[in-house]
């Protein structure tokens, strides 16, 4: 029968790590709602075993909560309530769940260290009556067989006898006299292999020891199947023990593999994930640095386009083609522009005053006309072909 109340069963055995997880996390739900709650750990739990709770719930894994016997859910199922707080309430409620006082925790914690004790004492009572049979039972023949003395023995079994050097006693008369053609053989066998006289004489008494006691149980009307040795029972029972153990330590054995191949499995997943992120990381880099090399190689085409269509700039000037190239292409009379941007000294027109200034005046009024057309040339030019700065405007 289970506790009443709000119950969770949990395990603190670190074998799978997913259900320790979920035992904490749940602890933490009803933590953070202040709901009073009772906790078993099925782990070592002696009064409540873990395949009681699964046959009630239908669900394998760990943990679970009752309330009283009725089951309400897993981990999953609190924590999908809880991401509605009403909801989870709500479904307590509907199950029955009744806040339980401290008084109450503490019986139920008392309850629960009695009947563990009390387990725990009964395994032990039955170690120690395993370890200990109890004595074999005394049978009582009759005063006619007790009286038997040596020399009524039978006569091979005297002969045999004779051949150990070990003088039987008094006592053991009672006993010598169950001897058949079997334990003739068997002793003559053993002492043909070499073995102690004392020590076959010990073993031949033991084996009519449970002859006796064979033909005791004959003679009550027992059958020879129901006749059972103590000592083959002791065996049966330590051999089960054994065996018992061992399934008990290759199952804990192969659970702390399957944990250790999922935590495997985990750490090689999240490696795996942590290589594709990197990959995907160098491949957008890569694929931003060739759209780059792209931009950039288009610019230069573009730049290589523009000089290979246009003189190269004088020094320091803009990046195209050179106004003072404009200015050779539309004034054809003239060569070399240089020639009429400076004045010309006055001892170049020798001594005829008014030829000189009148070739001067020719001369200012022609440079004139070409300081216009550089100009509007030079404006129209910029305009067309060259970059405003950011600061200025001015080209560059």
């Amino acid at each position: 029968m289970l506790p009443e109340g709000l119950t969770i069963y949990t395990t603190s055995l670190n074998v799978v790590r997913k259900e320790i997880d979920d035992c904490r996390r749940l602890r933490h739900i009803f933590d953070t709602h202040n709901i009073k709650y009772k906790e078993v750990d099925l782990s070592n739990n002696k009064v409540i075993s873990k395949n009681q709770i699964t046959k009630k719930s239908l669900e394998a894994g760990l943990p679970q909560v009752f309330v009283g016997e009725n089951f309400l859910g897993t981990f999953d199922t609190i924590e999908q309530w809880n991401e509605n707080e009403d909801m989870l309430m709500s479904k307590l409620n509907e199950a029955g769940y009744k806040p339980q006082s401290e008084e109450e925790s503490r019986r139920f914690d008392e309850e629960m260290q009695r009947q563990t004790e009390e387990i725990a004492a009964k395994e032990i009572q039955e170690q120690k009556d395993i370890r200990n049979p109890p004595p074999e039972p005394k049978f009582q023949f009759t005063s006619e067989a007790s009286q038997k003395t040596y020399g009524d023995l039978p006569e091979k079994t005297r002969e045999v006898l004779a051949k150990l050097s070990v003088v039987p006693q008094e006592s053991d008369v009672d006993l010598l006299r169950f001897m058949t053609i079997k334990h003739h053989a068997k002793v003559l066998d053993k002492m043909e292999s070499g073995t102690e006289h004392q020590e076959i004489y010990s073993n031949l008494i033991e084996d009519l020891k449970r002859e006796k006691k064979l033909q005791f149980m004959r003679e009550m009307g027992l059958v020879d199947d129901d006749v059972v040795d103590p000592n083959d029972t002791l065996k049966e029972l330590h051999a089960k023990s054994e065996e018992r153990d061992k399934k008990r330590e290759e199952s804990i054995q192969a659970a702390r593999e399957a944990a250790s191949h999922q935590h495997k499995a985990e750490v090689a997943a999240l490696e795996a994930n942590k290589l594709a992120e990197q990959q995907r990381q160098w491949e957008e880099m890569a694929s931003k640095r060739e759209e780059r090399r792209q931009q950039e190689e288009a610019a230069r085409q573009r730049e290589e386009e523009l000089r290979a269509n246009a003189p190269m700039c004088e020094p320091n000037h803009c990046n195209g083609p050179s106004p003072y190239s404009a200015i050779y292409r539309h004034l054809g009379d003239i060569q070399d522009i240089r020639t009429y941007l400076p004045a010309r000294p006055a001892h170049h027109w020798g001594s005829d005053k008014d030829k000189f200034q009148a070739m001067l005046a020719e001369q200012q009024r022609e440079t004139s006309e070409v300081e216009k057309k550089f100009k509007a040339y030079q404006e129209e030019f910029w305009k067309a072909n060259c970059r405003p700065t950011e600061e200025s405007g001015s080209p560059q």
